[in-house]
């Protein structure tokens, strides 16, 4: 994704989150690296998430403190296993929340990644800004062609979609056969409109000879919404089925944050539905003993990649470390699964 054109609001606001917690180490006397400085802005940027930036910066600063550079190096590596772990670790998603997309389920990819991805004949939709748009940002549209293992060349949708100004965030609702693209064309500073559209089956195009040179020029720029509706049926229809979706409220789900069974009969989904302050209790154990139980099953995965790509060399000075992390995820499993009975017993016997 080109960088010239948005501001990149979310990046920048992590940025100066995560120079705070850096500034904060550093006020307490305690030094940060400038290489690991930037491994955490990386991370930040990759990430981007708040808390798990403040957790890598204070553990951090904890081994820093203490002179321990192995488990600097630890910290560092496990960091470098999130990246991994995204979609694509070349781009995060606050390069995609830069753009206005902030669906969780959306992922932000790269085309050597999409390619990995989308192998089926789905279209993608991109952002571009090169010499081939009409100035801005533009929508191209590509497919994937299964014969060669490639890319088809990216193809600029065109006007009225695009124009010389800022155009993205093209989404078609396939559902309601209805789609949408945002545009600060003839937009005040800092302000986008956003065009909703019936999706064609297949790319048309205007017969310009016989039209007016202006009449042409009005219909590429969207200058009226109603010069558009050439099917007023169609119109009807389509606001119909907008209508219902704005109106649409989806069915109310309880709150919960965790989900916990007491028997066949009891499930809990928040800390208040306990009514033992003993099983309560137990019950805080177990969430941090489970929390730690995954981050150390996440490590040993990590580890065994590593492993699996290490030469004779590296494989045997990393398996003592493996095998001594599986012992301690096997005992830490059969600790999590006794305290699991404790908290329904403690529970059950108010």
């Amino acid at each position: 994704m080109a960088r010239n054109m948005i501001t990149g609001k979310e990046t920048q606001k992590m940025q100066e989150y995560t120079q705070e917690q850096i500034d904060h180490a550093e006020h307490m006397e305690i030094e940060i690296p400038a290489d690991v400085k930037e491994q955490i802005f990386e991370y930040a940027n990759l990430i981007g998430e708040e808390e798990k930036v403040r957790m890598l910066v204070r553990n951090l600063t904890d081994a820093i403190n203490q002179a321990d550079e192995d488990k600097v190096e630890e910290l560092l590596d496990d960091a470098k296993m999130d990246i991994q772990d995204l979609p694509d670790p070349t781009i995060g998603k606050l390069e995609l929340r830069d753009y206005g997309y902030t669906a969780e389920d959306m992922v932000p990819l790269r085309k050597e990644a999409a390619l990995d991805y989308h192998r089926m004949g789905s279209k993608i939709y991109c952002l571009g800004s090169d010499g081939e748009g009409l100035g801005g940002y533009d929508i191209f549209v590509t497919r994937y062609n299964t014969n060669t293992d490639t890319y088809l060349v990216p193809e600029n949708v065109g006007m009225p979609f695009n124009s010389p100004y800022n155009d993205y965030m093209y989404v078609i609702d396939e559902y309601n056969n209805l789609g949408w693209f945002a545009s600060d064309r003839f937009q005040p500073e800092g302000k986008v409109c956003i065009y909703v559209f019936i999706p064609n089956t297949s790319k048309q195009t205007y017969n310009y000879e016989a039209m007016e040179q202006q009449e042409i020029i009005r219909l590429a720029q969207i200058h009226s919404l109603k010069e558009t509706w050439t099917d007023k049926q169609a119109v009807t229809e389509a606001l119909q089925r907008l209508k219902a979706a704005i109106s649409h409220k989806p069915k109310e789900r309880r709150a919960m944050d965790f989900e916990f069974v007491i028997d066949d009969h009891t499930t809990y989904y928040l800390m208040s539905d306990f009514k033992s302050a003993k099983a309560k209790t137990l019950f805080q154990r177990y969430q941090q003993m489970e929390k730690d139980y995954y981050q150390q099953e996440e490590k040993l995965n990590g580890l065994r990649q590593q492993y699996a790509g290490a030469n004779q060399q590296g494989k045997a000075k990393m398996a003592p470390a493996i095998l001594d992390l599986e012992k301690r995820i096997l005992q830490m499993s059969e600790e999590l699964d006794a305290l699991e009975v404790n908290v329904r017993n403690a529970e059950k016997t108010k």
